[in-house]
């Protein structure tokens, strides 16, 4: 490997940092969403809602 100029390799190595932690939070929000879903699920029976209840009626 090529000696990369000092400034160039922070540079390029705070750029694949910072995707890795924007990669990580997607992820982490994806992982936290599901969780939230099964616990909604778990703790929350299905309920109808009452939108689709009314708009059910009308047709």
């Amino acid at each position: 490997m090529r000696q990369a100029h000092g400034f160039g390799f922070i540079f390029s190595w705070e750029e694949e940092t910072m995707q890795n932690q924007i990669a990580f939070l997607i992820t982490a929000d994806f992982v936290l969403l599901i969780l939230l879903y099964c616990l909604k699920s778990i703790f929350l029976p299905e309920q109808p809602d009452e939108a689709e209840s009314t708009v059910g009626d009308r047709q």
